[in-house]
C-alpha cells in the first residue's frame, strides 16, 4: 500500500516537471511581429515594413520570398536591450524600406528566421495618382518602336527618366520581362539630354536596348523602377555622402505581341532584318586565276536588325578543281538608335589545281525582310574562271620529266678477261684454264657501284646549274614583277580607291615578305608602328563605316623606302620589321 502511494506520487512530480520544461521552451521561443509603416500605400511610394523580435531568433531572416511582390530598396536592422526591476528584455528589428510590384490585395508570405517564423501580412495596394507630365516632376517611361514583331526579330525598347529638379545621382534598373526566353543588347551607353514638356524644363537621362524574343507568346514589359536623389540648393562637401531626398518612380508596363515563324519559313536559318547584304572582294581586282597560286576571297554579310551571333556560317566552296584555305571569321556589332547592325567577314585562300575553265558556284542566303513581311534570297551569282596554266619555273608548275642520268655499259666477259689476265690474278684457273667464277661477280659489283657515283656526281651538278640559271639576278625580270606589285598602290592612293589599295597592299605583302596568303595584320606586324596603325584603319573604313580614313600616302612612302632598299640589294628578309609588343 505504501509502495502504490509512493509510485503515485512520483508520477505526478514527474508530470509536473515535463509541463514545466514544455512551458519553458514555448516562452523561450521568439515572439516575431510584422508591421507597414502605413496601409494602405500607392503603387509609386515607397513605404516601411518593419520585423520586430521579442527574443533571440534562431537564425538570421531570408527575405528572398518577398521579392515577387515588393522591390526592397534598402534594408537595416536595431537591437535594444533594457533591464526592469531585474526583468531583463530584448527586442532586435528588421526595417526594410520596399515599393509594391502591383496594385490589389497583396498577402505577403511568412519569412523564416531559421525555426523561428514571422507570420503573413495583409497589405492594400492602390494605384499611382494619374498626374500628366505637367503636374509631375520626376516620372519614368518605356516605349518600344513597334507592337508586335516576330520570333528573334529585333525589338527596340527606350526607357526614360525625366527630372525636372537638379539630381545628385540617378538610377535606373535594368528592363524586367515576363519571360526569361529574351536576349536584351544595350544599345551604346546612356544619353543625357534636356527636353520640354508643356511649361516645364526636364533632364532626359535615355536609354536604348535591342530585345530579342527567343518564343512566339505574348512578351510583357514590367514596370522598371528608378530613383534619383535631389541636389541641395547649397553646395555642401556633404552632398557626396548620400544628403538630399530620395524620390523615386515606377515606369508604366508594356505588351507586345511576338508571331510565330511564317509556315514557309522552311529549315534554313531565320534571319529577320530590315535589310541584308552579301557581298564579295578579292585580293586582285579583277582576279586572275592562275595554277598554284592563291587568291583571297572576302565574304561579307551586313544585316541591320540582327547581332553578328545570329548571322550564318557562309556555305563552304563545293566545286572541282579548288583548294579552299578558310581563315578565322571576323564577328562585329554596331549600334545606333534605329538598333544593332551585325557583320560577318570569312576570308578564304583559294588555289586552283588545273587550268582551264573552272566554275564559282552561287551563293545564295535566304532571310525575312521585316518591312515587305516577305522572304527574299541575298546572292553572289555562280561565274565561270579562266585559269591560266603555271608560270614556268614555278613550284606549282607541272613537274617535267627529268633528264635520265647517264648510264655507264656494263663490260663485257672478254673485258673482264683480258683484265683478269693483265693483273695475272689467281683469277685464272691454270689447270682447267677457265675464269673463277666468285671473281668475275665481285668486278661486276664494283663496276656498278662506280657507275652508280658517278651517275649521282653527273645529276648534282646538273641540279646546281639548273638552279644557278633559275636566280633572278638584280635588274632581272623579277624587279619588273616587283614594279609591277607597287604601281597599283600608288595608283589606288591617288584614285581614294581604298578596296584597290587593300588588294594592293595584299599582294604587295606577298612579294615582299613571301605570305601566302597574305594578311593586313601579318603586313602590319613587319612595317613601323606608324604603318601599322594606318594600316589596321582600313578594314574599319571599308566595313565598318569609320569616319577616320588611313593616311595610305604615308603607306606608299613607307613601302617606296622599303622597294628602294631592296633595289640597292639589301632587301630585308622574310619576317624583318618590327616584332609585335605581343604575341
Amino acid at each position: 500500500m505504501v509502495k502504490q502511494v509512493f509510485s503515485d506520487k512520483f508520477c505526478s512530480a514527474f508530470a509536473l516537471l515535463l509541463m514545466l520544461l514544455v512551458y519553458s521552451a514555448v516562452s523561450m521561443a521568439a515572439n516575431i511581429t510584422v508591421q507597414a509603416d502605413r496601409n494602405p500605400v500607392s503603387l509609386n511610394e515607397s513605404f516601411k515594413l518593419v520585423y520586430k523580435s521579442d527574443g533571440s531568433v534562431d537564425d538570421d531572416p531570408d527575405f528572398s520570398p518577398l521579392e515577387k511582390e515588393l522591390d526592397i530598396l534598402s534594408r537595416s536592422q536595431s537591437s535594444n536591450m533594457s533591464i526592469i526591476n531585474g526583468s531583463y528584455s530584448s527586442t532586435k528589428t528588421w526595417t526594410l524600406t520596399v515599393m509594391a510590384k502591383q496594385a490589389g490585395t497583396l498577402t505577403l508570405p511568412p519569412i523564416s528566421f531559421g525555426s523561428d517564423q514571422a507570420p503573413s501580412y495583409s497589405l492594400k495596394v492602390k494605384q499611382a495618382s494619374q498626374q500628366s507630365p505637367q503636374q509631375s516632376l520626376f516620372f519614368s517611361r518605356l516605349e518600344v518602336d513597334r507592337q508586335q514583331v516576330y520570333a528573334q526579330q529585333q525589338l527596340v525598347l527606350t526607357q526614360k527618366l525625366f527630372s525636372a529638379r537638379n539630381l545628385s545621382a540617378f538610377g535606373m534598373a535594368e528592363p524586367d520581362f515576363s519571360s526569361a526566353d529574351v536576349v536584351v543588347h544595350q544599345l551604346g551607353d546612356e544619353k543625357q539630354y534636356q527636353t520640354r514638356v508643356g511649361e516645364r524644363q526636364y533632364l532626359v537621362v535615355e536609354r536604348r536596348y535591342a530585345i530579342f524574343a527567343q518564343a512566339d507568346g505574348l512578351l510583357k514589359v514590367n514596370p522598371v523602377l528608378a530613383e534619383g536623389r535631389l541636389a541641395s540648393g547649397r553646395s555642401s562637401i556633404f552632398d557626396s555622402f548620400g544628403g538630399g531626398e530620395v524620390v523615386r518612380t515606377r515606369s508604366n508596363a508594356l505588351s507586345v505581341a511576338v508571331l510565330p515563324l511564317p509556315k514557309n519559313a522552311g529549315a534554313g536559318p531565320w534571319l529577320p532584318a530590315r535589310q541584308l547584304q552579301l557581298q564579295e572582294q578579292w585580293s586582285q581586282n579583277p582576279p586572275r586565276f592562275t595554277v598554284g597560286e592563291p587568291l583571297t576571297r572576302t565574304l561579307s554579310i551586313k544585316a541591320e536588325g540582327l547581332t553578328a551571333a545570329q548571322l550564318p556560317e557562309i556555305p563552304p566552296l563545293q566545286a572541282d578543281g579548288w583548294k579552299q584555305y578558310p581563315d578565322q571569321p571576323m564577328l562585329n556589332n554596331i549600334d545606333n538608335d534605329d538598333g544593332v547592325t551585325g557583320y560577318r567577314v570569312e576570308k578564304i585562300a583559294l588555289i586552283p589545281t588545273r587550268a582551264g575553265e573552272l566554275t564559282l558556284p552561287a551563293i545564295e542566303i535566304k532571310w525575312w525582310n521585316t518591312q515587305t513581311r516577305s522572304f527574299e534570297v541575298a546572292s553572289i551569282p555562280q561565274r565561270k574562271v579562266q585559269v591560266a596554266p603555271a608560270k614556268v619555273g614555278s613550284q606549282a608548275a607541272t613537274a617535267q620529266p627529268r633528264t635520265a642520268p647517264p648510264v655507264t655499259k656494263a663490260p663485257a666477259a672478254s673485258d673482264l678477261e683480258d683484265a683478269v689476265a693483265e693483273t695475272g690474278a689467281d683469277a685464272v684457273s691454270t689447270e682447267k684454264g677457265t675464269l673463277d667464277v666468285d671473281s668475275i661477280q665481285s668486278w661486276q659489283w664494283i663496276a656498278a657501284a662506280l657507275a652508280l657515283a658517278w651517275a649521282l656526281t653527273l645529276l648534282g651538278w646538273w641540279l646546281f646549274a639548273r638552279r644557278q640559271s633559275a636566280a633572278p639576278k638584280p635588274g632581272t625580270a623579277a624587279t619588273q614583277v616587283r614594279t609591277d606589285v607597287i604601281k597599283p598602290l600608288r595608283a589606288a592612293c591617288q584614285q581614294q580607291d581604298l578596296g584597290a589599295f587593300r588588294q594592293a597592299l595584299l599582294q604587295w605583302g606577298e612579294v615582299q615578305f613571301e605570305l601566302q596568303p597574305a594578311t593586313l595584320q601579318q603586313i602590319a606586324e613587319r612595317l613601323s608602328p606608324a604603318a601599322a596603325t594606318e594600316i589596321r584603319k582600313i578594314d574599319a573604313a571599308l566595313y565598318a563605316a569609320a569616319k577616320s580614313s588611313p593616311d595610305c600616302k604615308l603607306l606608299v612612302r613607307e613601302i617606296e623606302q622599303i622597294e628602294a632598299s631592296n633595289r640597292s640589294g639589301k632587301r630585308p628578309q622574310k619576317g624583318a620589321g618590327l616584332e609585335p609588343l605581343y604575341r
